[in-house]
């Protein structure tokens, strides 16, 4: 009985958005078309609504979508910290193909050309692709600094442990879309296995105002 009325529940709430979502777009397509393309993105209605908020009606959609990329940018908090100078842990994360693996070994030479390739390790999270990891594995030995793959949230705190004296360890990730379920694993793995005073680095994220790579 409970499951049948959560059930029903479900369906009028979908139907009841589907009749708000119509009304909206009769009233104010272009808002509509602002809230889908930012739920897209994979964010929560609440927070979409919010950000929608603070655009006029009366904006033209490239516009009102340039105005929603710059408000998303400005609520993403940055480091200033320079990684060659600081060192730390460092985790580099982005979709397939933005050059994740590449930039880890551009920071792990210019950081060992400056202060010893004895304070540089290096780790992997992408345990899914062989290749990934034969890659990486090339540029620690070109490099001469050890290299370390981990599947999990326990290997991952190990090898830490094991390069507790490192100044720099770079984590290279494995890359994925917004909506592979993968993802949030991924995350999991590194927000538990790694320290407290972790960075995350997105790389190839470019955005109106400001640029991490």
């Amino acid at each position: 009985m409970r499951s049948e009325l959560r059930d029903l529940r479900g369906i009028l709430e979908n139907q009841l958005s589907g009749l708000a979502w119509g009304e909206m777009g009769r009233g104010c397509p272009q808002r509509v078309e602002l809230l889908r393309r930012l739920m897209s993105l994979g964010l929560n209605a609440e927070h979409c609504q919010s950000i929608a908020n603070r655009i006029s009606d009366y904006t033209d959609s490239d516009q009102a979508w340039s105005q929603a990329l710059a408000l998303i940018t400005d609520e993403l908090r940055v480091t200033d910290d320079d990684i060659i100078s600081q060192g730390g842990v460092i985790a580099l994360v982005g979709p397939t193909g933005v050059g994740k693996t590449t930039t880890v070994a551009k920071l792990a030479a210019r950081f060992a050309l400056r202060h010893g390739y004895q304070e540089v390790a290096l780790i992997t999270t992408d345990s899914y692709r062989i290749a990934a990891y034969e890659q990486l594995r090339t540029y620690g030995r070109i490099l001469g600094v050890p290299v370390r793959v981990v599947k999990n949230a326990g290997e991952l705190s190990a090898a830490l442990e094991t390069f507790q004296h490192k100044r720099l360890v770079l984590i290279d990730t494995a890359g994925m879309g917004q909506r592979d379920v993968r993802l949030a694993e991924q995350f999991k793995t590194i927000l538990t296995g790694a320290p407290q005073n972790q960075k995350l680095c997105a790389a190839g994220c470019k955005c109106t105002g400001k640029r991490a790579e």
